[in-house]
């Protein structure tokens, strides 16, 4: 099936805005709750965390020539609801955690 570049080109703008608005927001957040001691080294592992999602997202786009299209996309539909469902799951542990930063 063939789309128009529009479609290519709406995806990387949604892409870069997502990316603009979270990446300060991530990194904001991650130097206000981490302790006085430790904001330098907490920074560099959100540095490392995202690092590591983007080598894990190029090695999941490998598949994508070895598995069936239907697989591929049920396979990250699957990682993301399995994402999702360990922050729901440690959803009181973090609205605690950001609470205690914003009051500490």
């Amino acid at each position: 099936i063939q789309v128009g570049p529009g479609w290519l080109a709406g995806t990387y703008v949604l892409l870069i805005i997502g990316e603009l608005l979270l990446w300060p927001m991530g990194l904001a957040l991650v130097t206000s709750l981490a302790p006085a001691r430790e904001v330098s080294r907490m920074v560099g592992l959100w540095f490392a965390a995202i690092a590591l999602g983007n080598a894990l997202a190029g090695a999941l786009g490998l598949l994508w020539t070895r598995w069936q299209h239907h697989r591929y996309f049920a396979a990250i539909a699957l990682l993301n609801l399995g994402a999702g469902a360990v922050l729901l799951v440690r959803l009181r542990w973090l609205e605690r955690l950001l609470l205690e930063g914003v009051e500490g």
